[in-house]
């Protein structure tokens, strides 16, 4: 169910999290995933404490590098993050 609020459209929760789910999943079947270990601790470890002070405690996060030559940070709803590797 979504509720608009003047420019501001909510989505269930639900939704929202089948809708990240589904764009993760997309992703990381198209592109090649960065595998270094310590690449992704760091990220990690940041990531976890951006996410500590996040409104959306009922969310969980992941967080997954990118092979690609541009550099941004790509956030979806149920959180799933995937930076891109410069």
């Amino acid at each position: 169910m979504c509720h608009k609020v003047s420019s501001a459209i909510f989505i269930d929760t639900k939704i929202e999290v089948n809708l990240g789910s589904d764009m993760a999943n997309e992703i990381s079947h198209e592109k090649r995933m960065v595998n270094d270990p310590k690449m992704q601790e760091l990220l990690e470890r940041v990531a976890k404490r951006i996410a500590a002070v996040s409104d959306r405690k009922d969310l969980s996060y992941y967080f997954n590098i990118v092979d690609e030559k541009s550099s941004m940070l790509l956030l979806y709803p149920e959180a799933a993050f995937i930076l891109t590797a410069a």
